[in-house]
């Protein structure tokens, strides 16, 4: 029983520190996401299309850390 205990607990660790990773990462994302479509308002159309990429790049970043926890 005690071997079963401190075997659970490291992956219980790691899947809070995995949480963690991932909703920081999310966070990290939107604001990369955002500050693009800022300047896309501000600066025109070109930017619009940049900003536009930099969301599907984060959408492929997501999906490739949901695919490596699982």
């Amino acid at each position: 029983e005690v071997l079963r205990d401190s075997g659970q607990t490291p992956i219980a660790v790691r899947d809070g520190v995995g949480l963690l990773k991932a909703s920081l990462t999310d966070i990290f994302l939107l604001i990369g996401i955002i500050l693009p479509t800022v300047g896309a308002l501000h600066y025109g159309y070109q930017w619009a299309l940049i900003a536009l990429g930099l969301c599907f790049l984060a959408l492929g970043l997501i999906a490739l850390l949901r695919e490596r926890r699982s």
